[in-house]
């Protein structure tokens, strides 16, 4: 009787240790895959402003002659694929069009001098790499979250429970630097030096 009630105690125990742990478990998984996602909706989110700001500046300087208008319509198409996907891989693959031609353009408006001193277009074009620069960080944040993820449902014994779940591996977010032509500073005018004066030499009168 004592050993039927054994084995009965043991078996309860074991039970209620692996639900707690199932529990745990999946909390846990949860909960990081909750931050993958939190993180993900920054970086989206910098993604679509950064296609709405290109927009802009598409907009601003279409009706010069001197910017390609095949190049601005490539881009228009780009900036409105990026802002209405919602699909992780697609709007990666969008980010790299979009830097590549956005490079482009800002090459081609620096062959333009009218465009090149406008304030407008200067303030787009400063606006765009100041949002390049935050995805960069909001990148590199996702990437971080997502690699602990990752390693998280493959380690036994998470990857039983990941499995359990459908959990799977989430991609990482490989984010190329907008590459931004250097700022030629305006030519000063050259100013001559200013010649010194020169003083008379001092004579030394002797009294007599």
């Amino acid at each position: 009787m004592k050993s039927v009630l054994g084995v009965f105690f043991f078996v309860l125990f074991v039970i209620i240790f692996l639900g707690l742990f199932y529990y745990s478990g999946y909390n846990k998984l949860q909960s990081l895959h909750s931050q993958v996602d939190l993180k993900w909706n920054s970086v989206e989110r910098i993604l679509k402003s950064k296609a709405e700001t290109v927009q802009s500046l598409v907009k601003l300087v279409e009706s010069n002659d001197n910017i390609d208008s095949r190049m601005l319509e490539k881009l228009s198409n780009i900036t409105s694929s990026l802002m209405q996907s919602n699909a992780k891989p697609r709007e990666v693959e969008l980010d790299k069009e979009l830097n590549k031609n956005t490079a482009r353009l800002f090459v081609n408006i620096g062959t333009v001098p009218e465009l090149k001193g406008d304030e407008k277009v200067e303030q787009l074009m400063g606006e765009i790499a100041n949002i390049d620069n935050e995805l960069i960080q909001e990148a590199n944040s996702y990437n971080s979250a997502a690699q602990l993820y990752n390693k998280t449902i493959t380690s036994f014994p998470y990857n039983l429970i990941a499995s359990k779940m459908g959990l799977r591996k989430m991609p990482y977010f490989e984010v190329e630097r907008l590459s931004i032509p250097p700022v030629k500073e305006k030519n000063k005018p050259k100013t001559k030096p200013k010649k010194k004066r020169s003083t008379p030499p001092l004579i030394n009168v002797q009294q007599t």
